[in-house]
């Protein structure tokens, strides 16, 4: 079947069908693959960026997750895993954040026409007539970078230095010692939420913009 508007606006294919993690990758998805998609959270990293653009900023979305999608949603309650569908409205029902197509969302962003005019930026011709309804789409002046691992972000970011600081406090006590070793443990080891967390971020600029600190190695 042909590509549906349904399927540009939910699922962001591309011409060719292909979704924004395959797009980049150059691998469909197999038949059978389950997909969670999730297009409030695009329109919010667009939104995010849009903003960035114009008024400068920047944005840090940290949560657990991981580049692509897969079948990630599920459900608790008291503290156990169960079916996500087993009782509406009386569980919590998460899923894990696809960073990929927050990174694509907002790289491959375009500022409409409409929306340019809006902002102030509009376009005239030689004869000083608008040209709103012709005018192309922009690229955003904002750009993504990550993810990147919650672990590495925050020691490149100095956590541990900070850690380091905080012990050597003269009221640090024997208690606060292990409670800043146990916190540094959770938030940074692999084992605990150093790997399962990621950071993506969001800044002012283009193709050209250099990664900020914590995502040299994660463009």
């Amino acid at each position: 079947p042909e590509i549906t508007p349904p399927a540009k606006t939910l699922l962001r294919v591309d011409e060719n069908g292909l979704m924004p993690n395959e797009a980049e990758t150059g691998q469909e998805a197999e038949v059978g693959t389950v997909i969670e998609v999730n297009p409030e959270a695009v329109l919010f990293a667009q939104d995010l960026a849009h903003v960035i653009g114009q008024q400068g900023g920047g944005a840090l979305i940290i949560d657990y997750g991981q580049e692509g999608s897969h079948d990630s949603i599920r459900a608790f309650s008291n503290n156990e895993q169960v079916h996500f569908l087993s009782r509406p409205g009386q569980v919590d029902v998460t899923a894990d954040v696809d960073f990929g197509a927050l990174r694509q969302a907002v790289n491959h962003y375009r500022i409409p026409p409409k929306q340019q005019q809006e902002d102030g930026n509009v376009i005239i011709d030689n004869d000083n007539t608008t040209l709103s309804s012709t005018a192309e789409a922009s690229p955003s002046r904002a750009r993504a970078f990550g993810p990147t691992y919650q672990g590495a972000f925050l020691m490149a970011m100095g956590i541990k230095e900070r850690a380091i600081q905080l012990s050597a406090q003269p009221e640090t006590t024997e208690e606060d010692d292990e409670n800043i070793y146990n916190a540094l443990v959770r938030l940074c080891s692999p084992s605990e939420m150093g790997e399962r967390f990621k950071v993506l971020t969001i800044v002012p600029g283009d193709e050209s913009t250099e990664p900020p600190p914590g995502f040299a190695q994660h463009q």
